[in-house]
Formats: structure tokens, sequence, C-alpha cells
């Protein structure tokens, strides 16, 4: 027998105030030694250390942001033809160098989505001309 209903919290008044979490706890107790910690890690670094030498480099240099994709999908995207267009565009784009092949992914992703949308939405119009056949065929 369960304990607690389905969806009801265990602790619905949530964590007590002023109680530290695990993570806080630990940067209490890492923060005195920050600086030996971090010398040590670069001297490991330096000595070859791989994971070591990402550590610090993830720290050192930021992640580079993705550039704006330049590119205009056709106008169409809401039956095959439209969709198989905006593919075919892509696939040109990538092979003249007007896109990245990080872009298409990211476009063709985005090409995708809105497919499976498409797909769930037809699904439920499906459903629902089912549901009006049944309750019209009740009325009668």
């Amino acid at each position: 027998m369960a304990k607690f209903k389905p969806g009801e919290s265990g602790n619905p008044l949530g964590r007590p105030v002023g109680i530290i979490d695990k993570r806080m706890q630990f940067n209490k107790l890492l923060q005195p030694h920050a600086e030996q910690l971090i010398n040590k890690v670069i001297d490991i670094a330096l000595a070859g250390d791989v994971n070591a030498l990402r550590l610090c480099l993830e720290r050192l240099v930021p992640r580079i942001k993705t550039e704006p994709i330049n590119f205009e999908l056709p106008q169409d995207l809401n039956d095959i033809g439209g969709l198989l267009g905006a593919n075919a565009a892509i696939i040109k784009a990538v092979s003249s160098g007007a896109i990245t092949v990080e872009g298409a992914d990211v476009l063709s992703s985005l090409i995708d989505s809105h497919c499976n949308l498409m797909v769930i939405n037809e699904y439920a119009m499906r459903v629902k001309a089912l549901e009006n056949t049944l309750q019209a065929r009740a009325e009668k």
C-alpha cells in the first residue's frame, strides 16, 4: 500500500527554512583551500592530465555561441510538397556553402518538429471527427 496518493507531495511544506543544501556545505568546506586547489589543478593540467586541462580550458575560454542562421525556408510548410522543398533547399544551401552542416541540422530539426506537430494535429482532427460521428449516432 502506497504511503502517499499519486500526485501528492511527501513534504507539502517543503524544505524547512535555514537548511543548507549539500553543495553549499561543500562550498564552505572548500572555500578556505580554493587557491591551493586551483593551483594543484593547474599543475596537474600542465603535467598532461587531459581532464584537468579540459577543466582549466572550460573556465578560461567561453563556449562559442552559434551564429544566427541566415536562411529563408519556403513559405508553405503545411503539406508534404512544402516540407520536401524545404529539405531540398537546405541540402542545396549546405552544398553551396551558404549554411553550415550544423545550421542545416538545426533547420532540419525544426522542420522535423513542425512535421510531428502536423501529424499530431491531423490525429487530433480525426479523433474529433470520430467523436462527433459517434455522438451523432448516439443521439439518433
